[in-house]
């Protein structure tokens, strides 16, 4: 959330206290955000709208976090000369998961549903495809 909201960095000093530096948001953080509160929303859509528009959400808003990650650690490196170290808590690691979470349970929503042809299913002695859930349960 502070990469969203911006935050203040504490930078030791090597004579007297921290210096404090105020650290902007992060727009492609904010992406993100807006991406899973989307993927939010869009989850309570009927149909297989309502299991695309998530996984979609979700996937882009994982993809764009893990660049972020290196591009804030090279800020970082170039600013601070190698004396500011970043450190990414076990929200943010929880966060990409969750959303890669997201899309899989979407992608087995959509695949679980009608609209998408599921793999071929033994039945009985004869290999049927699910053209017709009703027939094969």
């Amino acid at each position: 959330m502070q990469l969203v909201t911006g935050s203040s960095v504490q930078q030791p000093q090597m004579f007297g206290p921290p210096k404090s530096q105020k650290m902007d948001p992060e727009p492609v953080a904010i992406f993100a955000f807006l991406c899973g509160v989307l993927g939010l929303a869009l989850s309570f859509v009927k149909g297989r709208a309502g299991a695309i528009a998530p996984a979609a959400a979700g996937g882009l808003a994982a993809i764009l976090l893990l660049p972020m990650r290196s591009a804030i650690e090279g800020d970082a490196l170039k600013q601070g000369g190698g004396v500011i170290q970043v450190n990414y808590e076990a929200g943010f690691y929880i966060v990409v998961i969750l959303f890669l979470a997201t899309v899989g349970l979407n992608i087995f929503v959509l695949m679980q549903g009608k609209g998408l042809p599921l793999p071929a299913l033994k039945v009985g002695g004869d290999t049927k495809f699910c053209t017709d859930r009703k027939s094969v349960v």
